[in-house]
């Protein structure tokens, strides 16, 4: 049954999106946070930590752009999910990259 003939489906993908949306917004904060942050110029395994999880994060943040500009017509339900899980777990592991970063750095000073 196509999406036009699923009102269940269209409506849970609307939602989806939404999320989508609210995704892209926190990996642009993320992204924007990350570049006002302005490490010591003398770390050089800070600054190179940060330009990764920044890089990693812009890609996310364009591949949601995407998702939500290009692909969403042509995308199922069940594949805008499998796609929204992955990217959210992305975000995870690179908040966490951050996190254990700094706990880390922290111990050592």
């Amino acid at each position: 049954m196509s999406e036009m003939n699923d009102p269940f489906e269209a409506s849970q993908k609307k939602k989806l999106w939404k999320q989508f949306k609210a995704l892209h917004e926190t990996f642009r904060d993320s992204v924007n946070l990350i570049t006002k942050y302005v490490p010591n110029v003398s770390d050089a395994p800070t600054i190179k930590a940060m330009d990764s999880i920044k890089e990693n994060l812009v890609t996310g943040k364009d591949l949601i752009y995407k998702i939500l500009t290009d692909e969403y017509n042509q995308m199922t339900y069940p594949e805008m999910q499998k796609k929204y899980i992955g990217l959210n777990n992305i975000y995870d592991i690179l908040t966490q990259e951050l996190e254990e970063y700094f706990n880390k750095k922290k111990k050592d000073t």
